[in-house]
C-alpha cells in the first residue's frame, strides 16, 4: 500500500514540511479490487513502438488494478507504446484493447485503453519536447491556472522513499532548503508530485520528484 499511496502522499509530506497551504495534487493513485476482478485477460504482447498523448480516462497498472493518475493531470505527456493486451469487461459482454506505455525517460509507466490515445508526431531524433514530465512541463500545466502569480519556483529532489517526510526533510537541506530557508516561504501556497515508475509487474517505486512554491 505504501508504494500504491507515494505519488499522492508527497503533497501532504510537502505541505507539512513547508507549513504552507495546498494547492494542488498532481496525482492520484489508487487500488480498487472491483476493477482488478472486472476484467479477464486474454492476451498481453509486445508491440512496435508509437507516439501519442491522452487527455481523458487514465494509466493503470496491469489488468487495471492500480490507477495511477488521471490522463488530465499528465496531458503534456508525449507517450510511448512498447506492448498491449486485450481485455474481457466481464459485466460489459465486451473485449477493450489497452496499450502499455511511457515516457521516454521511462518516469511515467501505465496501461491506457487504446481510444483515449491519439498519435503524435515526433522531431527527426524521435523525442518529443514533451517526453517527460520537468519543470517546463509543470510550468505549462500550472501557469495557466494561476495566471495572477507574482513568483512560481520549483525545487526538484531525488528520494527513496517520498512518502516519508524525514527523507524528505533530507533531500530538501542537500538542495539548499534547510528549515530557515523554508521559513521565508510562509504566506506561499505548496503543490507537487513524485514520478515513479512501474513494471510489467506492476507498482511504482519511489524516485524523481518536483515540489512547486506559489505566491499569489
Amino acid at each position: 500500500m505504501k508504494k500504491m499511496m507515494q505519488l499522492a502522499t508527497v503533497l501532504g509530506v510537502s505541505v507539512g514540511i513547508f507549513g504552507l497551504a495546498n494547492v494542488a495534487a498532481s496525482a492520484n493513485s489508487q487500488y480498487s479490487a472491483k476493477r482488478s476482478n472486472s476484467v479477464r485477460l486474454v492476451w498481453r504482447t509486445n508491440m512496435r513502438r508509437h507516439a501519442c498523448t491522452a487527455t481523458q480516462g487514465a494509466h493503470h497498472s496491469k489488468h487495471l488494478g492500480i490507477r495511477y493518475s488521471n490522463n488530465d493531470v499528465t496531458q503534456i505527456i508525449t507517450w510511448y507504446t512498447d506492448a498491449h493486451e486485450k481485455l474481457y469487461k466481464k459485466y460489459k459482454g465486451h473485449n477493450a484493447i489497452y496499450y502499455h506505455v511511457k515516457s521516454v525517460d521511462g518516469a511515467l509507466k501505465g496501461w491506457i485503453w487504446r481510444g483515449y490515445l491519439k498519435s503524435v508526431a515526433t522531431s527527426n531524433n524521435g523525442k518529443s519536447s514533451s517526453s517527460s514530465m520537468n519543470q517546463t512541463d509543470l510550468e505549462r500545466w500550472v501557469l495557466p491556472k494561476y495566471e495572477k502569480l507574482s513568483k512560481l519556483k520549483f525545487i526538484n529532489f531525488f528520494s527513496k522513499d517520498p512518502t516519508s517526510e524525514k527523507a524528505i526533510e533530507q533531500v530538501l537541506v542537500k538542495v539548499g532548503y534547510d528549515q530557515n530557508t523554508r521559513s521565508s516561504y510562509q504566506g506561499w501556497s505548496v503543490g507537487g508530485a513524485a514520478l515513479g515508475s512501474d513494471s510489467f509487474e506492476e507498482g511504482t517505486e519511489p524516485g524523481k520528484g518536483l515540489i512547486f512554491l506559489i505566491q499569489k
